[in-house]
């Protein structure tokens, strides 16, 4: 059984190509594409099993190539430019029917297969503030511990759906922020230069704003997103992410080309150093944070530390009592948030972080270094 070809190339290449490979009886050209969408369609059509692209063709992005390869195609791109970390052939026709020849086809792969990531060589360390549902407090605590780490560190609004960190730091909503980032890293174009110009400054702590439009949730690529992360690792020694509440507990959202609704969570919590789950004292909000423990167990993801936010605003929800329940459905050893709605409204009011003794201790245990108030330039 011959190997079915994708071209997309130009020029006097495409022909070439064509000559030669209908003298190599392993392969046959099933179509010659024109753009990249042309590639996309026979992908999605189960037409071929390599596509060769070139490298400079409009609309190249390394998102695509993901595609490609999640609907069973290999990928070859011809060029005499690197393109991220791809390898590029030069546009020989001998060169690139060897490269025909190594690449083996794949067949389709499974989503939670392509959110999975080798581990970083990068320096920098990333906190994930992950929960459930009900609004537990995880962008309050995600300003404040990234304001509080002793080091420098960028926050980064990943909530794809709500998000708020821009408005609770009294930063410009409308900036471009995590979606320009997701765009440069698609096209391989995203270094610490790029990254910089997109990052806002609140007091001493640099932030990736949010989208400022959360239609645009499907345009953030899981592989790019990655890659954004990456970036930070780079530029700083922690990166503090504030996520979104899980959609789906069955693991069952693929919808195909594009991302699901959980795809980019769960990069987040692959690529994670460190998992903090925010959980809100109330008999609903602590069943939604057992709930998302145990996913993250079974999921074999290790919880490093638990933040209980709301903790006194009844009789029932005292330190103690909630102390005593958590015991007895979590490994963990938590840290009890009191309830503080002064505190924080102030806070919010002033564009400032909201400050407490228990980020301090929630700061020592993920850096394993005292805490740090850092000068907080109010906006006038």
């Amino acid at each position: 059984m011959s190997t079915g070809i994708l071209l997309c190339l130009e020029g006097e290449l495409e022909v070439e190509m064509v000559m030669a490979l209908g003298k190599v009886r392993e392969v046959s050209v099933e179509r010659r594409c024109a753009d990249l969408t042309e590639v996309e369609a026979a992908a999605l059509a189960g037409i071929g099993q390599i596509a060769v692209i070139d490298a400079g063709t409009a609309g190249l992005t390394l998102a695509l190539l993901d595609r490609l390869e999640e609907n069973g195609i290999g990928s070859i791109l011809v060029g005499n430019t690197p393109f991220a970390d791809r390898q590029v052939v030069p546009p020989h026709a001998a060169d690139i029917i060897a490269a025909i020849g190594a690449t083996v086809p794949k067949g389709k792969t499974e989503r939670k297969e392509r959110i999975g990531v080798a581990a970083p060589t990068e320096v920098g360390k990333i906190v994930a503030l992950i929960g459930a549902g009900g609004a537990p407090g995880k962008t309050t605590l995600a300003c404040a511990l990234a304001n509080s780490i002793p080091q420098p560190s960028i926050l980064v609004d990943a909530d794809i759906f709500t998000p708020a960190v821009a408005i609770s730091l009294g930063l410009e909503e409308e900036a471009p922020g995590l979606i320009s980032a997701v765009r440069l890293a698609d096209r391989a174009a995203l270094d610490a230069l790029e990254m910089e110009m997109l990052l806002q400054t609140s007091g001493d702590m640099r932030v990736l704003g949010g989208l400022n439009l959360v239609n645009n949730w499907r345009d953030v690529e899981v592989s790019a997103f990655g890659r954004v992360l990456s970036v930070c690792r780079q530029m700083v020694p922690w990166t503090v992410v504030d996520t979104y509440a899980r959609t789906e507990y069955s693991g069952s959202t693929d919808y195909g080309f594009g991302p699901g609704h959980d795809d980019v969570l769960g990069r987040i919590i692959e690529d994670a150093d460190t998992l903090v789950l925010v959980g809100r004292a109330d008999p609903v909000g602590f069943r939604r944070l057992v709930v998302e423990y145990k996913f993250l167990q079974e999921q074999g993801h290790h919880v490093g530390h638990i933040a209980i936010t709301g903790v006194g605003s009844t009789k029932s929800m005292s330190e103690r009592h909630v102390r005593d329940v958590a015991a007895k459905y979590l490994a963990e050893n938590i840290i009890a948030f009191p309830h503080d709605p002064k505190g924080i409204g102030d806070a919010q009011l002033r564009a400032k972080p909201w400050q407490c003794p228990q980020i301090e201790e929630l700061v020592g245990r993920i850096t394993g270094v005292r805490a740090t108030r850092r000068r907080h330039r109010v906006r006038k």
